[in-house]
């Protein structure tokens, strides 16, 4: 808006600036340097969600539970170091801003840590080979931690347009689903290769330097639009301030279902193709078609959710997922093309979560800045990240116990109690979690008026 308003009443004048505020747009160069590293954080998360179970269990032998467990408490210690990251960054104050000198921090302990969980010593078996995995999965998670908290929080600063932040976090996550596809390329490759110890430190080596170089680069081209007020007071207040606050605990609650829903499925997916479906060495077609659609349908998204609302849009693609996971559990072999149509579905639903989500997040954070006078970025993100990780960590843990319980025995033909806890973990597991999920999505009233008001 570019009219001359010096001569118009103050409250007027505010009124005014709280809709160029709501409605500005954030460059597109900005989107792509801020979206940059989340290509190869997503594959990161790819590689590992989609494959490193499966991995440690057929190719460096440890027992599923055992695994489950090791899985289980890294990410439960990753957790707990997402709200302490979270209220140091909003209390850091440097010439680079509150966020770029964690990123610029994290650079190469990721990368370096990476690299360790997918090369233990070939000499290392039974508890010294479990010690191992343990603490390189600590040191990665917490490196990790020291990035995508203040990468998180920064997105919410960029933008404080309604829409336009879904814009921001639109741009993050279709980095993040082109990485998760370069990890389904790594998956076909580890799932083929004659040496898959070998392929998995040559990937990992790989993924790990153009992730740090990725970070390097954002750190360098994008500046922190404004300079925010750091956090004072006891960093234990801040975490209060989350958990008093309506909007955040529901979300909280949305995404911890969610996600236990989704690494459930996720987690399980190896195991179907090859020991319920049949096809093994076809798990990068079926996650290809579902990232390539999540790619694809990211901006579809956006328009939608102007027309009908945010929420009522991820509601939407929760009941997509729904239905979807009734479909999986009815899998038998050779049922290619119904499995693929099935992903191909959710994906398309997938998608919307990643965009409305931390969109969402944000508007809760501005509601919450005008409660109390200070934005706390850092602490609300890490609190919804700590929901998510203690989400994956009992998922992979749970998925863990099922194949135990059921009797699954690596690389041999699987009971039928093994093939029905398989497909459990496919079905009605993540159904019943996405519905409790959107049951929690339908109480939160947090729309477009309700933000105009806050600014």
């Amino acid at each position: 808006m570019s009219a001359d308003t010096t001569t118009l009443p103050a409250r007027t004048k505010l009124h005014i600036a709280a809709h160029d505020l709501a409605e500005q747009r954030t460059p597109l160069p900005v989107l792509i340097t801020y979206a940059a590293p989340s290509l190869g954080i997503g594959f990161m998360w790819g590689i590992i969600g989609l494959y490193f179970l499966k991995f440690s269990t057929d190719v460096l032998l440890i027992a599923p539970a055992t695994m489950g467990l090791v899985l289980a408490a890294s990410r439960l210690w990753d957790g707990v170091t997402d709200p302490l990251v979270g209220a140091l960054s909003d209390r850091t104050r440097a010439r680079m801003g509150r966020r770029r000198p964690w990123m610029l921090g994290a650079a190469i302990p990721v990368m370096v840590f990476f690299v360790a969980i997918w090369s233990p010593p070939a000499s290392l078996t039974g508890g010294l080979l479990t010690a191992w995995m343990l603490g390189a999965l600590l040191l990665f998670y917490i490196a990790l931690t020291a990035f995508d908290i203040p990468h998180r929080a920064l997105g919410a600063e960029l933008s404080r347009g309604y829409h336009d932040r879904s814009r921001v976090f639109g741009a993050r996550a279709l980095a993040e689903n082109a990485g998760t596809i370069v990890a389904a390329g790594g998956l076909a490759l580890l799932e083929n290769a004659a040496a898959p110890r070998m392929a998995g430190v040559a990937i990992a080596v790989a993924g790990g330097f153009a992730t740090a170089l990725l970070i390097c680069v954002c750190v360098i081209r994008l500046r922190e639009r404004t300079v925010q007020p750091a956090v004072s007071g006891p960093v234990f207040a801040s975490f209060a301030a989350v958990f008093r606050n309506r909007h955040a605990r529901l979300l909280l609650g949305v995404f911890f279902f969610e996600f236990l829903g989704h690494q459930a499925f996720v987690t399980t997916i190896p195991y179907a193709i090859q020991y319920v479906i049949g096809t093994p060495g076809r798990t990068f077609v079926y996650l290809a078609s579902a990232l390539v659609m999540t790619l694809l349908t990211v901006p579809l998204w956006l328009p939608i959710a102007r027309r009908i609302g945010k929420t009522a849009a991820w509601i939407v693609s929760l009941s997509m997922k729904v239905v979807v996971f009734g479909g999986f559990f009815f899998a038998r072999p050779g049922a290619e093309t119904w499995l693929i149509a099935l992903t191909l579905v959710y994906g398309a639903a997938a998608s919307c979560g990643a965009v409305m989500g931390p969109s969402i997040k944000s508007d809760v954070i501005d509601l919450e800045y005008a409660r109390s006078g200070e934005r706390r970025e850092g602490v609300f993100f890490a609190a919804w990240n700590l929901a998510l990780k203690c989400a994956v960590a009992l998922a992979m843990a749970l998925c863990g116990w099922v194949l135990a319980i059921s009797g699954f025995v690596p690389n041999a033909v699987q009971s039928e109690s093994a093939s029905l806890g398989i497909r459990a973990l496919m079905g009605p597991i993540p159904l019943a979690f996405h519905a409790v999920a959107a049951a929690l999505l339908f109480r939160l009233r947090v729309d477009a008026a309700a933000h105009r008001r806050a600014l």
